[in-house]
């Protein structure tokens, strides 16, 4: 399967990307070549595999649960940059 220019604008349009001249050659390269390699994955021949299981407790043990005292807010929020006496105070990233 190979992507063509077409494609790969619309892409970049949904991810909000401007791309050159080069920077457009290069990433059509770059993602058909990705697209081949998975294609090569077809190819493999898969068996019947047994299914996933979790860890036995044996081979990895669990630690017990054990409960620990709190930290304290004005020992965190001291660490802080930005605090306002109650909540970590960070730069809005939605408007």
């Amino acid at each position: 399967m190979n992507v063509s220019t077409e494609t790969l604008q619309n892409i970049a349009n949904l991810a909000r990307l401007a791309l050159s001249g080069p920077e457009e050659a290069q990433m059509l390269r770059d993602l058909n070549q990705m697209l081949d390699w998975v294609a090569l994955l077809d190819e493999i021949e898969i068996r019947e595999a047994a299914p996933l299981t979790f860890l036995d407790e044996t081979l990895a043990p669990l630690r017990e649960d054990e409960a620990r005292p709190a930290l304290q807010r004005e020992n965190v929020l001291r660490l802080a940059p930005h605090h306002d006496g109650i909540y970590f105070r960070v730069p809005r990233v939605m408007d």
